[in-house]
């Protein structure tokens, strides 16, 4: 009996060190390779994106779609895929480093111009079903005939353009620079992108949004015991890798 009592111990603590070491191996795995190389779940904290992403929506990324990243970095071991036009992407935010999610407009050597809203990729207006205007209000923006271009594309790669409004409706044309991106949400009268803040660098490009997996309204006014009235059930698994420009 009391052979038995001392094997059971040992069985336990066995177990329980199994179970701490799969716990510990899932931790590395998730911290070393997953995070850093793989897939990574993003939160929405503005409405720059709807209706295609609302506001409490959390979303997964790839980011091996992109290449391999020095973890904690902004350096690629590889680099073997481009960001396309019209793909949902997670960057890292020009100015202060805090992660965006936007829409891909243009890639390098695009011309991009906004004129009354409408947006024109290499003269071409794009079809944009996607795109909220919620403002009836229309910003004259510069005029074309009277701006020296060479000035403009200059500004705007300098980011001078960042507190200036007018500037959302009325745009360009400039011309995307090597290695660089234009950013846009979707919800056009009411996003901070790269009209406003200039061009996006490859190296600061997250992953590509996949699809949304929980979605919480936080604005929902229920009592505490109907917490579960702000669960948007509808917006669960929304795909967001399909190219719309």
């Amino acid at each position: 009996m009391t052979w038995f009592k001392k094997k059971s111990k040992r069985s336990v603590k066995g177990i329980a060190r199994e179970y701490v070491e799969a716990f510990l191996f899932a931790l590395v795995l998730v911290v070393f390779v997953i995070k850093p190389f793989l897939v990574e779940g993003y939160e929405v904290p503005t409405g720059s994106m709807e209706n295609t992403i609302l506001v409490g929506e959390r979303l997964m990324a790839a980011k091996f779609l992109y290449g391999v990243r020095i973890p904690f970095t902004d350096r690629w071991l590889a680099a073997w895929q481009e960001s396309q036009r019209g793909e949902v992407v997670v960057f890292k935010y020009p100015i202060d480093g805090r992660n965006f999610i936007k829409r891909c407009i243009g890639v390098a050597g695009d011309t991009v111009a906004i004129r009354n809203k409408q947006v024109f990729v290499n003269r071409v207006p794009l079809d944009e079903p996607y795109v909220l205007h919620n403002d009836p209000h229309t910003y004259p923006g510069y005029n074309p005939e009277r701006v020296n271009q060479e000035a403009f594309q200059e500004a705007w790669e300098e980011r001078k353009f960042l507190n200036v409004a007018y500037v959302r409706d009325n745009f360009g044309p400039i011309v995307v620079p090597k290695d660089r991106y234009f950013m846009m949400g979707d919800n056009r009268d009411n996003s901070l992108d790269s009209r406003f803040w200039g061009p996006v660098p490859r190296s600061h490009l997250r992953g590509r949004a996949l699809f949304t997996y929980w979605s919480w309204d936080k604005t929902e006014p229920n009592p505490p015991w109907q917490i579960w009235r702000r669960i948007r059930w509808n917006r669960f698994l929304q795909i967001l890798w399909v190219r719309g420009a």
